[in-house]
């Protein structure tokens, strides 16, 4: 806490970046991420309840979350925010989970 965090400059100290405890925080740090050179099309996914049962997933782009209006994204959640995302569906182990979409559509759960 106290801790002051230059997201402007993380933008580009890594290809994945993974933020912990990020729910109330995610849209500003996207945007941050993005004024600080990151591709707005990188893709981004959140994940509450990791590892549990009714583990959920959001994945979208920086962009979709840094217009995100509103979500039901709340704590605990755990961002991953790069090109690995996109291995994602190829790498999906944990098997049956809620997954949402992030961006202009409303945001509808897919199981499995």
């Amino acid at each position: 806490r106290g801790e002051r965090i230059d997201w402007r400059a993380s933008a580009s100290a890594a290809d994945t970046l993974v933020i912990f405890m990020c729910a109330e925080t995610i849209r500003k740090i996207a945007r941050a991420l993005i004024e600080g050179g990151r591709a707005p099309s990188t893709p981004i996914a959140i994940v509450r309840w990791a590892t549990y049962s009714h583990q959920e997933v959001y994945t979208g782009t920086l962009l979709d979350m840094a217009e995100s209006l509103e979500s039901d994204i709340r704590p605990p959640a755990i961002a991953i925010v790069g090109e690995v995302v996109s291995l994602r569906n190829k790498l999906k182990w944990f098997g049956y989970e809620s997954e949402y979409s992030l961006g202009s559509a409303p945001m509808l759960a897919v199981e499995g």
